[in-house]
């Protein structure tokens, strides 16, 4: 049949679709050959007529459509506009159109709808399979006098690069499918189509070109069953585009016995071997077809819908054709096809409709039913037109001898893609029709365009440091292609680069510029390479490639080696660098060496300052040379080698036992700390740091030279747990020295307290599990640290509470852990940073969760608490001292009752919980038990001692100190004495709380307060004051006796009342002397916090 081509340009049954919609009927015009689809508006009455209104309403009315611009699987819609015709005179009124058609004979272009709206909206949809990019659409309009009127609509295809919609399909396993094609238009042709997720047994063809587009089909045997999401793609015309849809292959086992149907032409007339042959089939509904019998040299083509071929050998053979539908309707049709040598020449008519008169000597007169105007396309484009006259439903054929870029399609229109190295010059295209027409169509081809012309290439800039090497990314282009221009193109494959520039390297395939600058280069320079491309048709361009130039990297600028240092066998020295780096170059130090290779060295460094901790081997030290990096922030890094060489002889600063120990000053602000350890005969001690030395306003540090002893007194402002770092630095007669660092730090709750939770396991995917803290301090407030990172992890904690509560990332493994810090804040102002471990568990069974609100219970009372977690059974562990508890099964009340010589604390009492999950966990419930008068300790609830012990000076008085009620077993210790009580010989026994007292000899009388700490079971402690009362001589009474007699009521009444007064007197006298010390005493609490 000549250069047919095989894109759907076969002929197709089409026809017209009703659909009912909100806004009334249109029609649905498809296919070809089209049939005219109407739209009738309500017929208004018709006006009479009057010799004002001789002119007819088509002819006093003009009609217009915007044009219509439709990107692919879009719908756009081009309203009419209606006014008066300006040769109508003002009174007549423009006419009232009552429908709206296309006109008679228009076949709508291959993949194009069309519908009408009442009121002559023009509808168009761009669908699938679009071969004509740009038409106008004949219009007939009839008005309410029933005159006509055509105009017409230009219809255009939106530009722009654009993946046609492609409809979800449904194929059958195993059996041929009908080609499915792939369209991208408006994409240069050097871009990649291609699709992804296709079933097994499916391909897709050669990418080929149809105008602007380039297109493939898929096609294939499906070789599984299921549902396959498919992504079209194109890549090379700027952005890279997608479009997405799914094809369904279903079981053949499903499909029934095939049904008798019309599929091909009832009679197919006989053929000659040799002759081109195309039978169109009616298949264009059909998922699969299977065509069978066919004569040699044919072949079913699914693109064009037909068996086209050319027949080699005589013979009638039995064509059978199989179709099968998407909805599974099997369909089945055969005829009979001969190939004959005495069958009728091709180009005799053979239209039944149409047959010669043989009583007209002269024939049938030749048919002239297509026109086209001439073509004018540029070598290395491409153009597509569509005939200026044409008739629908007769199919246009190429005749042999066409260039092979020329394509002519079913409804008459034509594709012109010339390559660039076609030559330019006038080409006379021969096609002829169905019917026997014979035409030519003119193409002018005129010269390619210069590549150096088509191609406006250019690199984009490139960063190189000072001192430092960068590659530049390949060149690439904006090409103009057929009036379009696609962005960020890649240059031909075959283009060349060279470039003068001394000092670069030039890849001449890829145009990439490899430049090392130098370390002088200013920072914010440019550095210009030109280069010379030299295009695939031989044109030449020069471009320029910008090197921007940066600050050096801090690898080149940062002086990085260490100090020599030795060590003895079994010595730890530090090894510093010479000198110190730029903050801002934020270095990062590591040992490269392989700890295989330490031989016996054991090597720490500190990635911040890189600092290398070396500790040489016991014995057979050898020198060692470490390879540490420094990875600095700008992504740079440098390598240098430490070496640490070895000693013989071990100093005495190594092999001295001398240290300090940290130390905690009290409130009166001093305290004198003393070396540990053996001071051999001739060490010095000196004051070390800029603290030490007097750094630090109001800090005094006074070191004695020969004993090392230390008294260091605190700024008088410092706060509760404020601490000093202090340093001593000890000389050894041989000459040696080292250095002793000790922290000096006021007293503060920080240092006393010891705040804690219990570790929490917390469930991956479940809600967060919350945690009272297992010690909580009166008064402290709670928050996370602004440090916590921890990877998708949550945590949050009560404030004035301390509960905590964790969510794990859905994303955590079991067994993750993380630790959560808490900033644990004092009411002196001193904090504590304490750190809750958390660990990911697979279910609520993992979690110790807070099952139970802690609860207080007095002594003798009974409590009852609910769960508030809810779980499947509940049941008790193991018995808690002091209390009776029992366990509803099913509700998990749990009642507690404490005995009523409990002693007071806080009890955990573990429940065991099943969950529905099947998990299982342990939580505990939190019980705090009181006094039998609410108290929460056995010291709160003990009272102060009353009795006033007299004592002599110079004389030892001993005293048994009563003994409260839930004591310790040792429960009794002297407290902080005051300064005042600094000479006194004061003693007491921890368990039968005896207590001698002995003033110094000439101990003024008066009444001094001492403190004794007593200690009870609950591990609460007290600080009572017990009243020694010093008096000038002894009295002879023996311990235990008294020397009392019978008094008269009213004499010992009299008596009290004077003693009274003296004891009242004597405590003002006291307290007067002893002010100073009472200042000091009642700045620290008596009842610290437990």
């Amino acid at each position: 049949m000549g250069n047919v081509s095989g894109r759907n340009g076969a002929k197709r049954r089409g026809g017209v679709s009703v659909a009912a919609c909100a806004l009334g009927a249109s029609l649905i015009i498809t296919g070809a050959p089209a049939v005219a689809g109407t739209a009738t508006a309500q017929e208004p009455t018709a006006e009479s007529t009057s010799w004002k209104t001789p002119r007819t309403e088509a002819a006093r009315t003009d009609v217009t459509f915007p044009d219509l611009v439709v990107a692919p699987g879009k719908t756009e819609s081009s309203k009419p506009q209606l006014k008066r015709n300006f040769w109508t005179a003002v009174w007549n009124k423009i006419g009232t159109p009552v429908k709206w058609e296309l006109k008679e004979g228009f076949s709508t272009p291959t993949g194009w709808h069309l519908t009408f709206s009442d009121d002559g909206t023009l509808n168009a949809t761009a669908g699938e399979g679009i071969e004509t990019t740009t038409f106008k659409v004949p219009v007939t309009i009839t008005f309410a006098d029933d005159s006509t009127k055509d105009v017409e609509a230009n219809v255009t295809r939106a530009d722009g690069p654009t993946i046609e919609p492609v409809k979800d399909q449904k194929y059958w396993e195993g059996r041929l499918i009908q080609p499915r094609r792939v369209m991208a238009w408006n994409v240069p042709a050097t871009a990649v189509l291609e699709v992804e997720g296709l079933p097994a047994g499916l391909s897709t063809s050669a990418q080929a070109r149809l105008g602007s587009g380039s297109y493939f089909f898929i096609n294939g045997r499906p070789a599984q069953t299921g549902t396959f999401n498919v992504t079209a793609r194109v890549t090379g015309a700027g952005e890279t585009l997608e479009e997405t849809f799914t094809i369904t292959v279903a079981d053949s086992a499903e499909l029934g016995e095939p049904e008798d149907a019309d599929i091909a032409p009832s009679e197919v007339p006989p053929v000659r071997p040799g002759t081109d042959v195309h039978i169109p089939l009616d298949v264009e509904d059909a998922s699969s077809v299977e065509v069978e019998g066919l004569p040699e040299g044919l072949e079913y083509d699914g693109e064009q819908h037909a068996i086209v071929g050319t027949p080699t050998k005589e013979g009638t053979s039995e064509v059978v054709v199989d179709k099968v539908t998407e909805d599974g309707t099997h369909k089945r049709d055969s005829f009979e096809l001969t190939v004959d040598e005495s069958a009728p020449e091709p180009s005799e008519p053979t239209d039944p409709s149409d047959p010669s008169d043989p009583s007209d000597p002269e024939g049938p007169a030749a048919p002239d039913q297509f026109e086209w105007n001439p073509i004018k396309v540029r070598a290395g484009e491409e153009t597509g037109v569509t005939p200026a006259r044409s008739t629908q439903g007769v199919r246009v054929l190429a005749e042999p001898g066409n260039p092979d870029w020329f394509t002519v399609f079913a409804n008459g229109a034509v594709y012109a893609a010339p390559s660039r190295d076609a030559k330019p010059g006038t080409y006379t295209m021969k096609v002829r029709t169905e019917k026997g027409e014979q035409d030519t169509i003119t193409v002018e081809v005129t010269a390619a365009v210069k590549d150096s012309e088509r191609y406006e290439s250019s690199y984009s800039d490139t960063y190189v440091r000072a001192g430092g090497t960068a590659t530049s990314p390949a060149p690439y282009a904006r090409l103009g292609y057929n009036g379009m221009v696609f962005e960020r193109q890649p240059l031909p494959k075959e283009a060349s680069f060279s470039t003068k520039s001394e000092g670069v390297k030039l890849n001449q395939h890829t145009g990439q510029i490899t430049l090392s600058a130098d370390l002088t280069a200013e920072e914010g320079s440019t550095i210009e390479v030109p280069v010379t491309v030299t295009y695939p048709d031989g044109s030449t361009k020069e471009i320029i490639a910008h090197f921007q130039v940066l600050a050096p990297q801090f690898a080149q600028t940062q002086k990085f080696e260490y100090e020599r240092r030795e060590a003895f066998e079994g010595e730890t020295i530090k090894v510093n660098l010479t000198e110190p780096f730029d903050p801002a170059s934020d270095p990062e130090f590591a040992i490269l060496t392989k700890a295989s290779k330490y031989q016996g060295w054991d090597l720490f460094i500190d990635a911040t300052t890189g600092t290398i901790t070396a500790t040489a081997p016991a014995q057979d030290a050898k020198p060692l040379n470490v390879e540490v990096v420094a990875r600095y922030a700008d992504g740079s890094h440098k390598t240098v080698v430490a070496v640490i060489g070895v000693r013989d002889a071990k100093p005495q600063a190594y092999t001295s036992n001398l240290d300090f120990e940290d130390a905690v000053v009290g409130d009166d602000g001093t305290v004198t700390i003393t070396p540990k350890g053996d001071i051999p005969t001739g060490v010095k001690f000196e004051p070390e740091g800029a603290a030490a030395l007097g750094g630090v306003a109001g800090l005094r540090v006074d070191v004695d030279e020969k004993t090392g002893q230390i008294k260091v007194t605190l700024p008088k402002d410092a706060k509760p747990g404020q601490g000093y770092d202090l340093g001593v630095r000890i000389n050894f007669p041989d000459g040696g020295s080292k250095v002793v660092q000790l922290n000096v730090a006021r007293d503060s709750q920080a240092h006393r307290e010891q705040p804690s939770w219990i570790p929490l396991g917390v469930p991956v995917g479940a809600n967060p599990v919350t945690h009272d803290p297992k010690v909580a301090p009166k008064g402290a407030t709670y928050a996370i640290s602004a440090d916590f990172a921890a990877d998708g992890w949550k945590a949050a904690v009560n404030a004035t509470t301390g509960a905590l509560t964790v969510a794990a990332p859905a994303s955590a493994h079991v067994g993750d852990r993380t630790m959560i810090p808490i900033v644990v804040t004092f009411e002196d102002g001193s904090q504590k940073l304490v750190e809750v471990q958390a660990t990911a568990v697979k279910a609520m069974g993992g979690a110790v969760s807070n099952a139970y609100d802690p609860t207080q219970v007095r002594a003798g009372e009974t409590v009852t608490l609910t769960p508030t977690l809810k779980g499947a059974h509940y049941s008790l562990l193991n018995p808690v001292g002091g209390l009776d508890t029992r366990i509803d099964a099913t509700t998990g009340a749990l009642t507690v009752g404490a005995r009523p010589n409990a002693v007071p604390g806080v009890r955990e009492v573990p429940v065991r919980i099943n969950f529905p999950d099947g998990s299982t966990t342990i939580a505990n419930a939190r019980i705090s038990v009181l006094t039998t008068d609410g108290k929460p300790s056995l010291a709160e609830a003990t009272p102060e001692f009353n009795d006033t012990i007299k004592a002599y000076p110079g004389k030892a008085t001993t005293y048994v100190v009563p003994k409260p009620a839930g004591a310790a077993k040792e429960a009794f210790a002297l407290g902080q004495l005051p300064k005042a009580l600094a000479d006194w010989k004061i003693g007491i026994d921890a368990t039968t709380g005896e207590l001698t007292i002995t003033p110094p000899a000439g101990t003024a009388p008066g009444i001094v307060p001492v403190p004794v700490v007593v200690s009870f079971a609950d591990g609460s402690q007290a600080t009572k004051l017990l009243r020694v009362q010093v008096v000038k001589g002894p009295q002879e009474v023996e311990k235990g006796s008294s020397t009392s007699s019978e008094i008269p009521p009213g004499v010992k009444i009299a008596g009290f009342v004077l003693g009274l007064l003296a004891f009242l007197g004597g405590l003002g006298y006291s307290l007067y002397e002893h002010r100073d010390f009472f200042r000091t005493f009642l700045a620290f609490p008596i009842n610290p916090q437990r």
